[in-house]
């Protein structure tokens, strides 16, 4: 039988920052992109093409403040199904995640609520992801951004417009087995040479 939780919500404060924190901010991002903090937005790096992902320092101190257990919630799935409100309604707001209103997408990479739900366990963040099958995306950043959130999540929710197609769960299964196979292989370096950094 499932345990039943009772959580509160909590706004962070920032070691470096202060109180003053938008509602969301992003801990990973793509590399053609820059964070600017005063505006809480994203812009393009003029002449960069997307090839890799890069972590926001600024975030990343946010979550490195936390001075109880941890447990990363994460909602991925298509452009364009909600993703955002519905982890914005978890917060009881209709904006904690930026929501777009055109078929473009408004999330690049993956941000964090700076907001939280704490139990007596832990306290639990919310992890809002860029959309997957995007118009403009390619299957490799696809791939870069599920693999990426299935690693820091412990809960993960994927949200689709209705009943997920097989193409979905086979999806899923493929970012799962291989988000695990990079956590096996992090995790059994001990008995291995450390000039080994082949992967299979």
């Amino acid at each position: 039988m499932a345990t039943e939780r009772k959580f509160s919500k909590r706004s962070l404060v920032h070691p470096q920052l202060g109180s003053a924190l938008p509602p969301s901010m992003p801990l990973v991002i793509p590399n053609d992109q820059e964070y600017d903090f005063s505006s809480n937005e994203l812009r393009p790096i003029d002449g960069e093409r997307r090839s890799s992902l890069k972590i926001v320092p600024e975030t990343l101190q946010l979550l490195e403040g936390a001075q109880r257990p941890v447990g990363m919630l994460a909602i991925g799935g298509p452009c364009r199904t909600g993703k955002s409100y519905v982890l914005s309604r978890m917060l009881g707001s209709g904006d904690a995640f930026a929501l777009g209103h055109t078929m473009d997408p408004k999330t690049f990479g993956i941000w964090i609520g700076t907001t939280v739900l704490e139990c007596d366990e832990f306290t639990l963040f919310l992890m809002d992801t860029e959309g997957i099958d995007a118009a403009h995306a390619k299957a490799k950043d696809d791939a870069g951004i599920l693999v990426m959130t299935v690693l820091l999540s412990s809960y993960f929710i994927y949200n689709s417009a209705g009943v997920p197609k097989q193409n979905d769960l086979q999806k899923m299964s493929h970012f799962a087995k291989l988000a695990t196979s990079i956590a096996v292989r992090s995790g059994a370096t001990n008995d291995e040479d450390d000039d080994d950094d082949s992967f299979d």
